[in-house]
């Protein structure tokens, strides 16, 4: 008979949807520029929650993006 694990173990990490870090950049625009890289480092950092607010940020938008072409940014796992 096996005896029950009576100490703390390492947390599971459970891998991350790329989707939910995906979104399109508006061309142009500084603060969507600063929050791009404020992505990309987060997620470099495993900062997951600080990538994840700040892809949404860009993906909600500000109204003059209304008025600009879209170019699409594919976020890849691990970067």
């Amino acid at each position: 008979m096996t005896e029950p694990i009576s100490y703390s173990q390492i947390p599971v990490e459970l891998p991350l949807d790329p989707w939910l870090y995906a979104y399109d950049k508006p061309i142009d625009c500084d603060v969507c520029a600063a929050l791009d890289k404020q992505c990309q480092e987060a997620i470099r950092q495993n900062q997951h929650r600080v990538a994840y607010g700040a892809a949404e940020e860009i993906r909600r938008g500000h109204p003059e993006h209304d008025q600009q072409p879209r170019l699409g940014i594919e976020v890849r796992a691990g970067v």
